[in-house]
């Protein structure tokens, strides 16, 4: 019975340290907005490991919109950027630039580790031996879809991504980027018969 709950601890224990998840709370700031988002210009702006994320966000962002004939391109700011300052009116002059009519704005606002025991494992020999100490990465961002015309916010978002010790970039950027597609496409800003392909089910 004991070693039975010691291998679902150390299973459950693996599955964090491994995994990422993203969680998305968001809301549509305007609801007299009628239209449904026909392209979409993301304006990136990751610190720390989660910038290492970005061309896999970028990537994997970008397979998707292409796939349903959705136009998408992206500009990214970092601690050096030499793109400007981090404003709207640089992000619209941007936009506009590469013929966009919404950019969606991806902004890292936090992050912080958490420190946990994993619990007793079962050794070769069937004994308990120790536990192991790990860490768990959670970052915190922010997302507002805007209009260039005008500068009117659609849709913000509050995302949380945890990811363990051994979750990768790649991973992180997977999930990243297809939690804000789902989550656009929830809140019907998409267009009708927009889909995620099946294979991202992986993901």
């Amino acid at each position: 019975m004991n070693i039975k709950i010691t291998s679902i601890l150390v299973l459950a224990s693996l599955f964090l340290i491994y995994c990422t998840t993203t969680k998305i709370d968001s809301q549509v700031m305007a609801p007299n907005f009628d239209q449904k988002v026909t392209n979409l210009f993301y304006v990136i702006n990751l610190q720390d490991k989660m910038e290492k994320t970005v061309p896999t966000l970028v990537d994997k962002s970008k397979s998707i919109y292409t796939e349903n004939g959705f136009p998408f391109n992206h500009e990214e700011y970092t601690f050096f950027s030499e793109r400007g300052t981090f404003t709207l009116e640089n992000m619209v002059i941007s936009a506009k630039e590469k013929n966009f009519d919404f950019f969606l704005i991806l902004l890292e606002t936090d992050h912080d580790r958490e420190t946990y025991f994993s619990g007793p494992t079962v050794g070769a020999n069937g004994m308990f031996v120790g536990g192991s100490t790990s860490k768990t990465i959670k970052h915190g961002l922010e997302a507002y879809l805007y209009t260039v015309s005008d500068t009117t916010e659609i849709w913000r978002a509050k995302i949380e991504v945890t990811s363990g010790d051994y979750g990768n970039s790649t991973q992180t950027g997977n999930s990243l980027a297809k939690g804000v597609i789902e989550r656009l496409l929830s809140d019907g800003l998409l267009p009708s018969g927009f889909t995620i392909p099946s294979e991202w089910d992986e993901y």
